[in-house]
């Protein structure tokens, strides 16, 4: 009988185990820091109907419409957001954006460059759409990223770096797009005599699905992410898949605007609403979630209406998209055409007219030498703004024109006219002013081109991870597959590996479509670093290619040396910088903050990708502990020695506003605030307002005041030379102590900016003196004229405050947030303030769940509240706000964590070695994939060598998805 051994693979779920954020989506980063923490970046709240009228009243023929007012921003990771780490070492930057009152959100970044394995992603605070990822392969040489709309009035942008990559990463977003109406909702929905192109045979429209093909090539797309048309793929004499895509000259689309080009695939209606109806007028469901971002300009001939963009990445792979065929001909068409467009931007419809065109001029009059196709009217469907730039094909599904606009509407018999692509065809008779240059590039003569189907265009080959990182000399294993568009058997090769380093495919030749398994050996035999790497797949006719990373440590971290603050420092700062010696080649060091030398009461136990962290605001009066210590794969180095810091009674701070830039609008009088919120209790003793930073066209129309959480407002500045100064911009510090006066700074205007330096505010800072510090401060800007603008850039407030006898009533969570299972107990220990006394009393409540079943314990020596779930059974996956509320001694405080509940982990699918598999090597190499998107804290791999898993040979726990086993004591099996 053959011996066999047999392999079960576990997952673990452990409560408690990490405090890492299970985010409901896969694609996101898990980190220790909720999006409740994540800075975010507040602009100013923008008048929707006022947009909205002013839209209408501008519309016009020739003239784009408008959904989204641009608005100027200044913003990267260095100077925005928030870091984090995931537990193998990713660094993650995110950044909320609101923009109140938006129906949507959609950004244009102006430096887009990301190392291997790094990607960018986007989506809304709950979760519900998500953008992304965006990676190396989407930034092209222009620079640019332009994105998608996301809906609502808030987005989180999520940035996700490999290890020791932090410094080689260009992002920089310079416009955030605030819709006013809707994208999909412009100012009205479409008519309801259009017909939708899902509609067919079965709907009483056989006539549709003649035509289900060149229905594919038609996208919606917004440019500059403000305005919208209606455009299509075309094909060209080559049939070589280059992504041509025709609209109007009119919609705007040039070379400097190109690159902000989103085209959105598939938008249609998931049913055939009847015609007429009012299903047919009212909101569709079509979804946003198919696109392509990016253009190139090729060529733009105005006299026919035509511009000529090439996208700059194959289109979406999931677009299911059809080159369109076309007709130069000097022919006019006497029979019926057809015209798919989107409607106002809603999803997209279809119209036909049964007795073809005739030849005429932009007004839609007929001429027997103009540059347009007249359709006289619609005998089905209709146009309407938005539609301009659609195709009009001929019965053969060949475009022979571009939608320019008419007076076509739902209720009447009017004309379209349509500029004709057989003037387009020379047009002005250079590469930039016609199509025959680029959809004839070999001058083959050709004047009707067929269409093709997207699907012989996607060679592609995916690997899956793109990067991984390893301890040596483990073994790395991807998997990578390869699409079903090669004709033959594909054959894999690797590239660019560093010498020592060994590939190896399981199958090096497979099917199209097929995957197989790549494994990069002899990690031992080269440094500790990240190298790429690149894998071909050939067919002999086809080829495609992937770049993959593997980052390697050859040994374990060693301990950090601490730098700063020196042992037993006195510091005034409600938040002191801990700093650290570099250690090489890690990707995270972990931060522990206590109130004991024996680290058993934490205040902080956090991760940092770099060597320094910025503690949060801590309680003056107080002495903390702190250590560090280092990770990279090959595992976790010591503690370092500790180090103690006291905070006096009196500490001191800076604080940044992080609500800024806020915009300053140009449109009349108005005022903007800004605000900041100091949570340290206690008695000002000093104050400034440093840094105000301020871009503005005529600075002297500006005022300021600063309001203290208790009512009392002082003028800082007041229009500079009585508002005479007609020079740009701000940048002062306002001190109470400044040599230079109130009067001085009226009296100053001269460069650029046209005030800077540091003065003394209009009413003195002293005024605050002796109240309250906690609570919100308000920077209040007001714009005393009209038609100049600007941004409020940032400020600092510096406060000195003495906490001297003041109540200790913190309360800090030893771990926030925390990752539970739903079926485990939990114990959540919080540590509180001297007073509330010994016997605190504690209520939990959240806006969602239930978790009042808890038992409370606290003992006194240590200051620690222990709260006790049995599990949460009553409740599903999700994230919850836990708002825990301490009583004692008189006193009440409240603070909130977040409890990410989780379920257990889906089975993982067994990958290598393959069933019934001969290995002859007693060092085996297993590996596996996840199941499903919940995350996972460890993998138990169980070797049996009966099928029921009776005998247990051996079982081994790795947080990977793979394991080397030693089998040389089971040979034979």
């Amino acid at each position: 009988m053959k011996n066999m051994a047999y392999a079960l693979l576990g997952l673990i779920c452990f409560g408690q185990v990490s405090s890492v954020i299970a985010q409901r989506d896969a694609r996101l980063a898990p980190t220790k820091m909720s999006l409740q923490e994540v800075a975010i970046l507040q602009l100013a709240p923008l008048d929707n109907e006022a947009l909205l009228d002013a839209e209408l009243a501008a519309r016009k023929p020739g003239r784009a419409p408008h959904f989204a007012q641009s608005r100027a921003v200044d913003v990267s990771p260095d100077t925005h957001g928030s870091w984090a780490l995931t537990e193998d070492g990713q660094q993650v930057w995110r950044l909320r954006i609101s923009s109140p009152g938006a129906k949507s959100l959609n950004l244009g970044f102006d430096a887009f460059k990301l190392p291997p394995a790094a990607q960018l992603l986007l989506y809304t605070p709950d979760y519900q759409t998500i953008m992304g990822p965006f990676t190396p392969a989407d930034q092209e040489e222009h620079g640019e990223l332009w994105t998608p709309i996301i809906p609502g009035d808030e987005l989180v942008i999520e940035l996700q770096l490999p290890p020791a990559s932090r410094n080689s990463y260009q992002l920089h977003l310079k416009s955030v797009n605030h819709d006013f109406v809707g994208f999909g909702d412009i100012a009205a929905l479409s008519g309801s005599c259009n017909v939708d192109v899902v509609c067919g045979a079965a709907d009483g429209f056989p006539l549709i699905d003649r035509y289900r093909d060149v229905i594919q090539s038609v996208g919606v797309y917004s440019t500059g992410g403000e305005t919208f048309c209606t455009g299509f793929l075309v094909s060209n004499a080559r049939q070589d898949c280059t992504p041509f895509f025709m609209t109007a000259n009119h919609c705007g689309l040039r070379v400097n605007n190109a690159p902000s080009l989103v085209v959105y695939w598939n938008y249609n209606n998931s049913t055939c609403r009847p015609p007429n109806s009012a299903s047919s007028g009212a909101a569709g469901d079509g979804s946003l979630a198919d696109f392509n971002t990016g253009a190139i300009f090729r060529a733009a001939y105005e006299p026919s209406d035509m511009t000529l963009v090439e996208l700059d990445d194959p289109v979406s792979p999931t677009a299911d998209a059809w080159f369109a065929g076309w007709d130069a001909r000097d022919l006019i068409t006497t029979d019926t055409v057809l015209c798919v467009h989107h409607p106002n931007t809603e999803e997209k419809r279809i119209s036909f007219e049964f007795d073809g065109t005739s030849r005429a001029n932009g007004f839609g009059n007929d001429d027997p030498l103009g540059n347009f196709l007249r359709v006289s009217d619609w005998d089905i469907g209709t146009t309407e703004g938005g539609s301009s730039g659609s195709p009009l094909f001929n019965k053969e599904g060949w475009v022979i024109g571009k939608l320019t606009g008419g007076r076509a509407a739902c209720g009447n018999d009017e004309y379209d006219v349509f500029g004709w692509l057989h003037i387009s065809w020379t047009g002005g008779g250079s590469s930039s002013s016609s199509l025959r240059d680029w959809l004839d590039p070999d001058n083959t003569g050709v004047l009707v081109q067929d269409g093709y189907a997207q699907g012989q265009c996607d060679f592609t080959l995916t690997a899956n991870p793109v990067q991984q990182s390893l301890c040596a000399p483990d073994v790395a294993v991807f998997q990578v597959t390869a699409s079903t568009a090669f004709s033959g058997m594909v054959n894999l090769s690797v590239s660019g590996l560093a010498p020592g380093l060994q590939a190896a495919f399981v199958n090096p030749i497979i099917m199209p479509g097929g995957t197989t398994a790549l494994q990069i050996s002899g990690t031992q035999n080269v440094a500790s670093g990240t190298y790429t790497f690149a894998v071909t797949a050939s067919d002999g006719d086809n080829s495609a290619s992937t770049e993959m990373s593997l980052s390697i440590d050859t040994e374990a971290a060693t301990a950090p040396a601490l730098s700063a603050p020196v042992e037993g420092a006195i510091l005034t700062d409600l938040a002191p910088e801990l700093v650290w010696t570099t250690v090489a080649e890690v990707f995270a060091y972990d931060v522990q903050l206590a109130i004991n030398p024996e680290f058993t009461n934490l205040v902080l136990d956090v991760n940092s990708e770099a060597n320094v962290f910025q503690c949060p605001t801590l309680s003056g009066g107080d002495t903390y502990y702190w250590r560090v210590r280092a990770r990279n794969a090959c595992g976790t180095s010591e503690w370092s020695a500790s180090r103690s810091f006291t905070l006096e009674s009196e500490v001191c701070g800076g604080i940044l506003a992080g609500d800024t830039p806020v915009d300053i609008g140009s449109g009349g009088p108005n005022t903007i605030e800004s605000s900041i919120n100091v949570n340290t209790q206690g008695v000002i003793t000093s104050i400034r307002l440093r840094d105000l930073d301020i871009t503005h066209t005529y600075i002297g129309d500006l005022s300021g005041t600063l309001r203290s959480p208790s009512g009392t407002t002082i003028q800082l500045f007041n229009r500079v030379q009585n508002g005479s100064c007609g020079r740009n911009n701000m940048l002062v510090t306002l001190d109470d102590a400044a040599s230079q006066t109130a009067a001085d700074m009226q009296n100053t205007c001269t460069g650029n900016p046209a005030v800077s330096g540091t003065f003394q505010p209009v009413d003195p800072f002293s005024t605050f003196l002796e109240e309250e510090a906690s609570g919100e401060w308000t920077l209040t800007i007001r714009d005393n004229a009209s038609d100049d603008g600007g941004i409020l850039n940032g400020w600092v407030l510096d406060l000195c405050v003495n906490t001297e006898g003041l109540p200790d009533l913190s309360i800090t969570p030893q771990t926030n947030p925390i990752t539970q299972c739903l079926l485990d107990n939990l114990d959540l220990v919080l540590l509180l303030g001297e007073d509330f006394g010994d016997n605190p009393s504690v209520s939990v409540s959240s806006p969602r769940g239930n978790f009042d079943h808890f038992s409370s314990t606290f003992a006194s020596d240590t200051r620690t509240l222990t709260l006790s779930w049995a599990n949460f059974a009553d409740n599903p996956a999700d994230i919850y706000p836990l708002n825990i509320t301490v009583s004692g001694q008189g006193n009440t405080n409240s603070t909130t964590v977040d409890l990410i509940l989780q379920t257990a982990p889906d089975a993982a699918t067994l990958q290598l070695p393959e069933q019934d598999e001969s290995v002859a090597s007693t060092n085996v190499l297993f590996s596996w994939t996840a199941g499903g998107s919940m995350p996972v804290t460890a993998y138990v791999l169980q070797l049996a060598s009966d099928e029921s898993f009776a005998n247990i040979m051996q079982s081994v726990e790795t947080s990977t998805t793979q394991a080397n086993v030693d089998l040389s004591l089971a040979t034979g099996v």
